[in-house]
């Protein structure tokens, strides 16, 4: 009788034993399915490019240039492991490489962000294109651009030097571009002498040494070319009065008539010159020069130049008296 009842006991801890392992296991299948479907659900609600497009490219989905001072560029990483991608550089195909530094978005850990200074001063002749490259792990792989729409602008300026950026993809590369500054003259000082006024100007970029200014009379095709001697950026050239009111029936008959300056040379269309103070709006205002006198013909003209509205260099010139006046000199 008491085997039996011992026999029973045995039974009814197996069983119960039994249940308890059947319950454990059941709540581990479930919190492991609960685990899994919130894995699925992250998964689902990344953005479709949130996938490495192949082993050997990491996909980048913006770059932008901040000011034409930084380049950022901008991505993400499945698995919300942003330590995947550890360093991201630009590199030109001479060699010359600059580093990005990384800024993570801990909201958002499945996203990278990298931005660097653009390498102004590395625009030469071989320099003017990197590729970008990514170390993923221990492998270095290149990183590709995602096509934005064209309404999307990924050019700059830089303020200070005029060097023209961009980022552009292209077979599946992230490529930064840089252009020198447009070749280019700006009048650096202004001298009024008797009869005469001498024009100093300054080139931005790489100007060519071959260059000329040109008078021209505004609203007609009548113009004067005046020989500009330059070296290593910069330049003068000497405007006389008398040789433009020499071309000029109007000033002659007394009227007050506007010949604009101009700059011409074989590297871009003739184009109106500027002052070269950047940084004042409106030269009109602070520039103000004297008319200086001159002899043609047995007749006094009169020379004046100044600044216009717009801010370019233009000259009056016309015959008649005024009382002689010191040379002038201004920017």
């Amino acid at each position: 009788m008491r085997f039996v009842e011992v026999m029973y006991k045995v039974v009814i801890s197996a069983k119960v034993g039994a249940m308890v392992m059947l319950r454990s296991a059941i709540k581990h299948a479930v919190r492991k399915a609960r685990r899994t479907a919130a894995r699925v659900r992250g998964k689902v609600l990344l953005p479709n490019y949130a996938q490495l497009p192949s082993d050997e490219s990491v996909l980048a989905t913006d770059a932008s240039i901040a000011d034409g001072l930084t380049v950022t560029v901008g991505g993400y990483l499945p698995g919300g492991d942003s330590r995947d991608v550890s360093s991201l550089w630009f590199e030109s195909s001479s060699g010359h490489r600059f580093e990005c530094v990384f800024q993570h978005d801990g909201a958002r850990s499945n996203r990278w962000q990298a931005s660097a200074e653009l390498p102004v001063r590395e625009v030469l002749t071989d320099e003017k294109t990197w590729k970008a490259f990514a170390l993923v792990g221990t492998t270095v792989r290149t990183v590709s651009l995602q096509e934005k729409p064209a309404s999307t602008s990924r050019a700059a300026v830089s303020p200070e030097s005029g060097h023209v950026w961009s980022v552009e993809g292209l077979s599946q590369e992230l490529l930064l571009k840089g252009k020198p500054p447009a070749s280019k003259w700006y009048v650096d000082n202004l001298t009024v002498r008797l009869g005469s006024i001498v024009c100093s100007v300054r080139a931005q970029g790489m100007a060519p040494e071959q260059a000329e200014l040109l008078i021209r009379k505004r609203k007609t095709d009548s113009r004067i070319r005046i020989p500009l001697a330059t070296s290593r950026g910069l330049g003068e050239a000497r405007i006389f009065g008398s040789e433009i009111l020499a071309r000029d029936p109007e000033a002659q008959a007394g009227q007050p008539v506007v010949w604009d300056v101009w700059m011409g040379h074989e590297e871009a269309e003739p184009y109106r010159v500027r002052s070269s103070a950047a940084d004042i709006d409106n030269p009109r205002r602070v520039f103000r020069y004297a008319t200086t006198p001159f002899y043609f013909e047995g007749r006094r003209g009169l020379l004046r130049p100044y600044w216009t509205l717009d801010g370019y260099l233009s000259l009056e010139v016309r015959s008649g008296t005024v009382p002689a006046q010191a040379e002038g000199t201004g920017k």
